[in-house]
């Protein structure tokens, strides 16, 4: 599968307490990774890397409980996505936290006789940049049918059609009271992507995907 790594990439988080869930895993004859608030699960025929069912020895989670059962079918196209996206411009373009936008911290550093000495250079986090892509302060809620995802849910849904070279993916399943998670998948692929839902918050601003 093309873009593999980059596509598991995108489910797991390389500082996650839970040491198990800062890799893909094997289970149940499929590969799947997970932060814990996303997961995709691809059929083990279409990846081309190794994969234990104990990475590092570590037991991951039973998958299978968080899977809702399919019972609707909608498309969901990237176009759907950009609109929705474009309605919270202002976490399109965030500003590094570190240096405020600035490009540049001020190091300190003090030596063995407890002298401090001080550098201005370039910020670490952002780059230099001041900007930086996976800090999106939380202003709007998405709503499709009435249960709600953040920008960055968003932003992984989108990410995931363009390395998977597709347009659309199918809405399998709403969360609701009786299983809170969001269930796509992909036509003609053995593909599943499970997303739990935010809470409704009526401070931020709703948007309306489906």
């Amino acid at each position: 599968m093309n873009n593999e790594k980059e596509l598991f990439d995108l489910y797991i988080d390389r500082g996650n307490a839970r040491c198990v869930l800062r890799y893909p895993f094997l289970q149940d004859g499929k590969v799947y990774a997970t932060d814990a608030h996303v997961m995709i699960c691809v059929g083990r025929d279409l990846c081309d890397g190794e994969y234990s069912e104990r990475p590092e020895g570590l037991e991951p989670p039973n998958t299978s409980s968080v899977i809702p059962e399919p019972d609707t079918d909608e498309p969901l196209t990237r176009r759907m996505l950009e609109k929705a996206m474009k309605r919270a411009p202002e976490e399109n373009a965030c500003e590094c936290p570190e240096c405020k936008g600035g490009g540049l911290v001020r190091w300190e550093y003090k030596d063995r006789l407890y002298e401090k000495h001080w550098k201005i250079d370039e910020c670490p986090v952002c780059s230099g940049s001041g900007r930086i892509d996976s800090y999106t302060p939380v202003t709007t809620q998405f709503s499709i049918h009435d249960a709600y995802l953040c920008y960055h849910h968003l932003e992984v849904l989108k990410q995931t059609m363009n390395l998977l070279q597709v347009k659309t993916l199918r809405l399998l399943h709403v969360s609701n009271s009786e299983k809170l998670a969001f269930l796509f998948g992909v036509d003609g692929k053995d593909i599943r992507i499970v997303v739990m839902p935010q809470m409704r918050n009526d401070g931020l601003d709703k948007v309306r995907i489906i």
